[in-house]
């Protein structure tokens, strides 16, 4: 006989995993509540805290294609900001014609398309891009 019980399930809290519950409509904290619901113990303030990290600026910033190229919209001026502090996004960064643009959405830019000249060149606005999206998300470099 085992002394495990039978209906005990082991879930990984990744950043993507909880990507994935915020956007199915999970709130931040249902999360945290069902968690110290059904836990044994309480969940623990640093665990908290990587879950809020996680969740606070999902579906606050969006990726889009425009006129080949990509462009980050945000209506949440603080993570305008946020992202304009990161070299790689703020050397992307293209000033629109403020009678175009909206007062509650700030837009970034960077190419869609590489230049046709060299393919190291090519190689380095695709790591751009990369870096760009993974800023984004909010994906730990390295990982």
């Amino acid at each position: 006989m085992s002394s495990r019980p039978e209906f005990i399930h082991e879930y990984k809290l990744t950043t993507y995993s909880l990507y994935a519950a915020v956007s199915v409509g999970l709130e931040t904290n249902d999360i945290l509540e069902v968690l110290n619901r059904y836990s044994k113990v309480p969940v623990p303030e640093s665990i908290a805290k990587f879950i809020r990290d996680c969740t606070a600026s999902y579906g606050k910033v969006k990726l889009v294609l425009k006129h080949n190229k990509y462009y980050v919209e945000s209506s949440h001026p603080d993570l305008v900001q946020k992202l304009l502090r990161d070299p790689i996004i703020r050397g992307a960064r293209v000033i629109e014609d403020p009678v175009t643009e909206t007062s509650t959405t700030k837009t970034l830019a960077a190419s869609a398309e590489p230049p046709a000249d060299a393919s190291k060149t090519v190689a380095s606005n695709e790591k751009q891009a990369q870096d760009v999206f993974s800023a984004v998300i909010g994906a730990d470099r390295g990982t």
